[in-house]
């Protein structure tokens, strides 16, 4: 059982993980109480510390109430369904070695550990003519993905990095990882997935013109006009 994270000194931890600015590897360590050590390497791949990784959030890390905290899926689905973390660390566990590409020019290659959102969504029932899932983030931001990629791609939700429980300044508790998209695409601090037919309106930096697809490779980050270009 996890246990909830106590308001005072999360706060203090916070500003911490603020004043390092960042990519800092000094950041400290703002998962969940835990004695497990991070890995370093995954059948024979050498993986980027979740320590080094830059925090560039719209708000700055987000901690989260594990206690009252609920993954809500609704929007065109059968059965609209709450789940707790407990219930989704006790689905059926994939590990997958993904890289995250950020459009300001960064990589990191983690081992990332969750649950297939794909078997999630079938549980509650996609209607037919449902074709985002809308990601939302407990600061507010949003992001989405076409259910054919989510599904060809089987891509997974995490809870946990490199063999540790999700970093609050990678995402606890959800992350979803989109591989072979930029990291905008990578929704942290899931709150709610909402399956919609249009998209259109959805997604923070792509309404602000970066790419709808997100595709690495796609596109390319001009920093002189601080957007994605072809």
């Amino acid at each position: 059982m996890c246990k909830s994270f106590q308001p005072a000194v999360y706060l203090s931890l916070l500003l911490a993980v603020l004043a390092c600015g960042s990519g800092d590897s000094a950041t400290p360590d703002l998962a969940p109480t835990t004695t497990v050590v991070e890995i370093a390497d995954y059948m024979g791949e050498k993986l980027t510390s979740t320590t080094g990784m830059r925090e560039n959030s719209i708000k700055g890390p987000q901690v989260v109430d594990i206690d009252s905290w609920r993954l809500k899926v609704d929007g065109l689905v059968d059965t609209p369904r709450e789940f707790t973390y407990e219930e989704l660390l006790a689905r059926e566990v994939v590990r997958r070695v993904v890289w995250l590409h950020c459009v300001d020019g960064w990589s990191a290659r983690i081992l990332w550990e969750g649950f297939s959102l794909t078997k999630l969504l079938e549980e509650v029932g996609v209607k037919l003519h449902a074709r985002h899932a809308v990601f939302y983030a407990e600061d507010g931001y949003q992001s989405f993905l076409s259910l054919n990629y989510i599904k060809a791609n089987d891509i997974i939700a995490a809870t946990h990095a490199n063999g540790k429980p999700l970093r609050v300044d990678r995402g606890f508790p959800l992350h979803v990882i989109s591989q072979s998209k930029y990291g905008y695409k990578w929704c942290k601090w899931v709150t709610r997935i909402e399956l919609v037919e249009d998209a259109s309106l959805a997604g923070f930096y792509e309404n602000q013109g970066y790419s709808r697809g997100g595709d690495v490779g796609d596109h390319y980050y001009n920093p002189d006009e601080g957007r994605l270009q072809p």
